[in-house]
């Protein structure tokens, strides 16, 4: 499938060069053919196909649930090209070398609405439980000095009663 649209975007390419040109050997042009291979977007065998400035393909995410063997997508992150003058400008902020200066942006948008309804108050889980995952976060004395005064208290009394008894 990739390489059906691989191909589809070679062939969206030559014909774009072609009408540009009107030169039948524009395919032994590869960087007029690479150029216009950047920026653009299409629908291709394996869906939405975005290509950035540099002429790599800038893949779209989603995030799946899983439930009784059903499997539903939660949030998707859709890649696109940023605005032209957008893109320019952040082309010159990052230089002309740098690997920042793709112009392609993801978007989230959520599929299911309130998808965290299931916590208490309807909000995204914390990243990290109130303790931390190794209990470091809380302080866990108060409960080792009850532990302690309950245990001595255990071991006292009877103790205390039965020299009472024997007496």
């Amino acid at each position: 499938m990739s390489l059906y649209d691989a191909l589809f975007l070679y062939g969206l390419a030559i014909r774009d060069a072609y009408e540009e040109t009107r030169d039948p050997s524009v395919y032994t042009n590869g960087k007029l053919v690479r150029s216009k291979m950047s920026s653009r977007q299409f629908i291709g065998a394996t869906g939405q196909v975005l290509m950035n400035t540099k002429a790599v393909r800038v893949p779209s995410y989603a995030t799946y649930h899983v439930q009784n063997g059903t499997m539903r997508i939660v949030v998707e992150l859709t890649a696109r090209l940023e605005a032209k003058l957008n893109c320019a400008k952040r082309q010159q902020q990052a230089g002309a070398g740098s690997a920042d200066s793709d112009c392609s942006e993801h978007v989230a948008h959520e599929v299911v609405s309130n998808y965290w309804a299931s916590s208490h108050d309807g909000d995204v889980p914390k990243d990290t439980p109130p303790c931390g995952y190794d209990g470091k976060l809380c302080d866990h004395t108060p409960l080792f000095i009850a532990g302690a005064a309950l245990t001595l208290i255990g071991v006292c009394v009877p103790v205390a009663y039965l020299v009472c008894k024997k007496e």
